[in-house]
């Protein structure tokens, strides 16, 4: 018998649309039900239309599908946290999460970033968690539409045909994120502020030449720490809503005296992916940007939601219409490293002598 504790979840359509739709719109949130091919369609443009008109302004976007409608925006370090009840334990989150970034920190872990100087770091780890399925307070958002659709399409479950309950609906979320919650920007204020620096890290990326104090290049990977330290402060486990952004964008700090401070994997560049970063022990990230206080809004910058039900009967017209043409599967948006590496074999025997020298590498077997 499963003794876990369920859950919460969206019990009906009617709900949750008075939850994005009615009842919070005032705050930055809309809902639609799509039920129909022309539904879809003009869903799908307006989308489009609203992303090109913002995108030179102060905002993200960020998209995001769900196979289950009822389902809200719980990480899974959330989900394994609060069904296994471990603060009944004793386990604050902050150490259910730090713990486990303790135990990754083995000498081959070590190791195998060091062979590719890379400075060992906390979101790097956070990150590792992710991609292999382990607990992480990080959510997976994309900045391609396409690649949210293909999420919100995989996996879903049966439906019951005629009906308008919601386990027949699939969601595509968008957030719309003032880039001020751009954690790449308060992670470089926080080290300013530690550091003590004379020169902006703004100006770093000038000359070389510049010299920056031994005891800030010492600190400077620890600003990606989960717990507090004496040198950072509160650490990330106590940072608020975050966006971290793909590891392609990311605007780092180039200098040569500070060491190389990456988080990626195949898959987040393949789906160009980025993450949410929250560290709410219990909250979803719906609620949560519902209930965020105005004083912080006007703080860090608001993050607006909305929130697309999708019929799953729409799915076969989805994939064909958006997705197939545009080379979006399964085997586009995961990798096989194994696979790529076949493949270049089997590109050398079509082609022994290279006379093309066209890469024709699967990403995948399926």
């Amino acid at each position: 018998m499963d003794n876990k504790m369920t859950l919460e979840t969206y019990r009906s359509l009617e709900e949750k649309e008075e939850f994005f739709g009615v009842k919070n719109r005032e705050k930055g949130v809309r809902y639609h039900k799509i039920d129909t091919i022309k539904d879809v369609d003009n869903c799908l443009i307006d989308i489009k239309n609203v992303v090109k008109g913002l995108q030179k302004d102060n905002s993200i976007f960020a998209f995001r599908g769900v196979s289950e409608a009822k389902y809200k925006l719980y990480t899974s370090a959330q989900r394994e946290w609060l069904t296994n009840e471990w603060g009944r334990q004793g386990i604050t989150f902050s150490d259910f999460v730090g713990r486990q970034l303790i135990y990754m920190k083995t000498k081959f872990i070590k190791d195998y970033f060091r062979s590719m100087e890379i400075a060992l770091n906390d979101m790097l780890l956070l990150s590792f968690l992710q991609h292999y399925g382990a607990p992480s307070p990080l959510l997976d958002f994309t900045t391609a539409p396409r690649a949210a659709l293909f999420f919100a399409m995989e996996h879903m479950q049966s439906i019951s045909p005629g009906s308008q309950d919601i386990s027949n609906y699939s969601s595509f979320y968008i957030l719309l994120i003032d880039k001020r919650r751009s954690l790449d920007l308060h992670l470089q204020k926080q080290f300013e502020e530690a550091a003590e620096l004379e020169v902006r890290m703004k100006d770093l990326s000038g000359p070389d030449d510049i010299k920056i104090p031994e005891e800030a290049v010492k600190l400077y990977p620890r600003i990606f720490d989960w717990l507090p330290n004496e040198k950072i402060g509160n650490g990330l486990c106590h940072s608020r809503l975050r966006f971290l952004s793909n590891p392609l964008e990311t605007k780092r700090f180039r200098h040569k005296d500070l060491p190389n401070l990456y988080w990626s994997n195949p898959n987040i560049i393949a789906q160009r992916g980025c993450f949410l970063f929250q560290t709410n022990e219990e909250k979803p990230l719906d609620k949560i940007i519902i209930e965020e206080p105005d004083v912080e809004k006007e703080k860090t910058g608001a993050v607006s939601i909305i929130c697309l039900d999708i019929h799953k009967s729409l799915a076969p017209y989805i994939r064909e219409k958006y997705l197939k043409p545009k080379g979006i599967t399964k085997e586009s948006l995961f990798p096989d490293f194994n696979a790529i590496a076949n493949g270049a074999y089997a590109a050398f025997q079509r082609d022994p002598l290279g006379k093309s020298l066209q890469p024709d590498l699967p990403d995948s077997k399926g």
